[in-house]
C-alpha cells in the first residue's frame, strides 16, 4: 500500500506540475501574441504609407494623360469637321500628343478633300479613311496600351478603386473608339 500511496502522490504531484505548465504557457502565449499584433500593427501601417505614397506619385505622373483623354473624347463626340482642329491640352503625354495631331490631321484632310471626294469613287474614299482610321487607331493601341499596363501595376500596388476605375474607363474609351472606327471601315 506504500507504494499505491506513492504513486498517487507522486501522479498528484505531476499534475500540479502540469497545471503549473499550462499557466505558464498561457502567460507566454498570451505575450507573444501581443508582441505579434504590435508588429503587424506596425508593417500594415508601413505598407499603408508606401500604398498612400505610390497612389499620389501615380496621380501626379498620370493626371494630364488621364485629363487629356478625357477631354479628347468630348471633343471627338461633338467634333464638327467644319471647325479647325482638336484642341490638345499643354501637358500631355507625347502618345496623347499624336494622337490629336492624327484626328487634326484627318479632319483637315477631310476638309480638304471633301469637294474632291465628289468626283471619287466609293473605294477610294473609303480606303482613304480606312488609311487615316488605322493611323488613329495606332495611337489609340498605344495610350490603351499604356492604360492596361498601368492597370495591371495597379492590382499589385494596391491602387485606391477611384483611380483604378479611371484605368478602365480610359480602357473602355479607347475600346468604345475604336469599335465605333471599325464600324465606319466597314
Amino acid at each position: 500500500m506504500d507504494r499505491a500511496a506513492e504513486q498517487r502522490r507522486l501522479q498528484d504531484q505531476l499534475r500540479a506540475i502540469a497545471d503549473h505548465l499550462l499557466r505558464y504557457d498561457r502567460i507566454i502565449v498570451s505575450q507573444a501574441r501581443v508582441g505579434i499584433v504590435d508588429l503587424q500593427k506596425i508593417i500594415i501601417g508601413i505598407m499603408g504609407l508606401g500604398i498612400t505614397l505610390a497612389s499620389f506619385i501615380l496621380i501626379m505622373l498620370y493626371r494630364d494623360t488621364a485629363a487629356a483623354l478625357v477631354c479628347l473624347t468630348g471633343e471627338i463626340r461633338t467634333f464638327d469637321f467644319q471647325e479647325p482642329t482638336v484642341s490638345c491640352p499643354k501637358n500631355t503625354c507625347r502618345e496623347v500628343a499624336d494622337l490629336h495631331e492624327a484626328i487634326n490631321g484627318f479632319a483637315a484632310r477631310m476638309r480638304q478633300t471633301a469637294p474632291e471626294t465628289v468626283g471619287l469613287d466609293r473605294q477610294e474614299a473609303q480606303a482613304m479613311l480606312a488609311e487615316t482610321i488605322n493611323e488613329t487607331t495606332n495611337q489609340l493601341n498605344g495610350i490603351m496600351n499604356y492604360a492596361q499596363l498601368l492597370s495591371d501595376t495597379a492590382e499589385e500596388e494596391a491602387l485606391s478603386e477611384e483611380k483604378r476605375v479611371m484605368l478602365r474607363k480610359i480602357i473602355e474609351g479607347g475600346t468604345k473608339i475604336a469599335a465605333v472606327w471599325k464600324r465606319i471601315t466597314l
